[in-house]
């Protein structure tokens, strides 16, 4: 809700030491609800301070059903190795990956 994303990045330290984050931390309620049917199953309630409430269910996250395309898988990679590893290593990793079919020495892996 802060950052709009959940990454490698919204993990570090200083990033969770935020007040903004410890003030959302305390206005958190988290419980586990049996019966939803699914286990990938999540809901949120925010309510507001004039009593109105915002309310949203999510059966199966984005990924399961449906499925990322290749472009979203390529995308999401992407962004979770973003800071993580240096952009050369990113991208002869996702060459490779993306032509494994084409790879002739399995121990580049």
């Amino acid at each position: 809700m802060i950052d709009h994303e959940v990454l490698a990045a919204q993990f570090r330290h200083d990033k969770l030491e935020r007040d903004e984050v410890w003030e959302l931390v305390d206005k958190t309620i988290c419980k586990q609800t049996e019966g939803f049917g699914s286990k990938w199953t999540q809901q949120i309630t925010i309510a507001f301070k004039d009593n109105s409430t915002i309310f949203e269910k999510v059966l199966v996250q984005r990924g399961v059903d449906p499925p990322l395309s290749n472009e979203e898988v390529v995308e999401k990679w992407r962004a979770l190795t973003k800071g993580v590893i240096d952009d050369k290593r990113r991208k002869n990793i996702e060459d490779l990956v993306l032509n494994l079919e084409d790879c002739k020495d399995i121990a580049l892996l």
